[in-house]
């Protein structure tokens, strides 16, 4: 796996990117409850974060055919950090502008949920065509095993930053609580995402690299076709 510098790089990319959905995910009803004091509208946001990500699938995906799904997937996450700054520097939104808000947002994270899937294969033939060693069960391993990673950072960086900011459960909340869940759903996700793209920006693969990779390899399978007894 070393030696696959592409699978490294998407790897730790996807890791930083799905921390920053996460955290996303779970500050969501803190902000409608304790900033927009619009608990009982919790679930459209949901609706419409997770709506819009399942909706915006064929458009990402008619983006990748056309330009690369890496720079599908670095436009779908340089989206989210649009949206989410714009958040914060609003402010406090009316709640309508919020689930608008997180409507285009979720347009950009559907690109987190389908690129990860779609792009580790390409890794996979890398491996293939550099040492002549799938090494698929390991690397889909591998991966997995960096989500579950991620969902349990994630989790333990808002339980710390909302004990940071004092945060108080069932309660009326602080100033500071206040400002501190706003900064976590917002420019926190937009640092890690921030430093997705970096590593998405190194990441080798694009089509004409992929498409040498393919012919490559099936001028080297055809060769060992040919030089078998």
């Amino acid at each position: 796996m070393l030696a696959n510098l592409p699978f490294i790089l998407l790897a730790l990319a996807l890791v930083l990117c799905t921390v920053a959905n996460y955290i996303l995910a779970s500050t969501i009803n803190y902000y409608f409850k304790y900033v927009l004091g619009a608990e009982r509208l919790i679930p459209l946001g949901f609706i419409a974060l997770f709506g819009a990500a399942v909706a915006s699938v064929p458009l990402w995906l008619a983006m990748a055919r056309r330009f690369g799904k890496r720079s599908a997937f670095i436009a779908g996450t340089a989206l989210v950090i649009a949206v989410l700054c714009a958040s914060y520097l609003v402010g406090r939104p009316s709640a309508s502008l919020f689930i608008a808000m997180l409507a285009i947002a979720g347009t950009g994270v559907s690109t987190i949920y389908l690129f990860p899937w779609a792009t580790i294969p390409d890794t996979v033939e890398y491996s293939r065509w550099k040492s002549g060693i799938a090494q698929e069960g390991f690397l889909y391993g591998f991966y997995t095993f960096g989500l579950k990673l991620s969902q349990a950072l994630a989790g333990f960086l808002v339980g710390l930053a909302l004990d940071l900011v004092g945060y108080v459960p069932k309660a009326a909340q602080g100033r500071n609580a206040i400002t501190g869940i706003t900064f976590l759903m917002t420019i926190v996700p937009c640092a890690f995402l921030a430093a997705g793209i970096v590593l998405l920006v190194l990441y080798p693969i694009g089509p004409k690299f992929y498409a040498r990779i393919e012919a490559d390899l099936r001028d080297r399978d055809s060769r060992d076709i040919l030089t078998e007894p």
